[in-house]
């Protein structure tokens, strides 16, 4: 390829020349300036798609603890222990399987129980007054009467095992059809439900409430 002709620039004439400079140092201006913009356009779209993938981050992380909260999963932590209490993702409501993940000072434990029902709550406290905190796992039945189911687990050193709780004596079955609601408070366990005459339907008990108390000692439900 040949080169253009040199331009003999003593020829050119002292306005044309500088004309000629002034425009090429406008467009060398330009061409800085459009690539100033271009490099903050793209600056600022690599900052909105990064603050775009954090939103969505977040959103995901908050979609996930909301279906850990709508599963029903419970959390407890008291004298230096852990415990996460959960039902398996697909079970069904009625009857199943829970999980407890214990996590102690000196390692962890995994538990696996029969569910009787919706777990309605769940506790660490030292129930049994030996100095080592224990774990209740209360559940409720499906259908009219909520039946309760209570497991009581007594921690034994590092590891926790399901000791039976006894069941209501027959005078404290009087009048019973279920309807309990399951509580610890100050280390205790508590027991209330409503108490039906005869003829009355389910949902109207017209009797008075009774509230037991487990007493660890006696091995027995005992009227407050």
């Amino acid at each position: 390829m040949s080169r253009p002709p040199a331009i003999n620039l003593k020829c050119v004439e002292p306005k044309i020349l500088s004309a000629c400079l002034a425009v090429a140092l406008l467009l060398g201006v330009g061409c800085r300036v459009e690539s100033r913009v271009g490099a903050r356009r793209a600056g600022s779209a690599e900052k909105g798609s990064k603050q775009a993938a954090e939103k969505g981050s977040e959103r995901t992380t908050g979609e996930n603890t909301a279906r850990a909260e709508e599963a029903g999963a419970i959390t407890l932590e008291s004298g230096g222990i852990r415990a996460h209490v959960l039902v398996p993702e697909g079970e069904g409501e009625s009857i199943g399987t829970y999980l407890v993940h214990i996590a102690l000072p000196g390692g962890t434990q995994e538990i696996r129980e029969e569910r009787y029902g919706v777990i309605t709550g769940a506790w660490l406290a030292d129930l049994d007054g030996d100095g080592e905190v224990d774990l209740i796992v209360a559940m409720a039945s499906a259908g009219s009467g909520s039946y309760p189911t209570i497991h009581f687990f007594q921690q034994t050193g590092q590891t926790f095992q399901l000791r039976p709780l006894k069941d209501l004596s027959e005078a404290q079955r009087a009048g019973y059809r279920g309807h309990d609601t399951i509580e610890v408070k100050d280390g205790i366990l508590f027991r209330s439900f409503p108490r039906y005459q005869q003829g009355d339907p389910n949902a109207s008990p017209s009797g008075s409430s009774l509230t037991l108390r487990y007493s660890f000692t006696d091995d027995a439900w005992m009227q407050e």
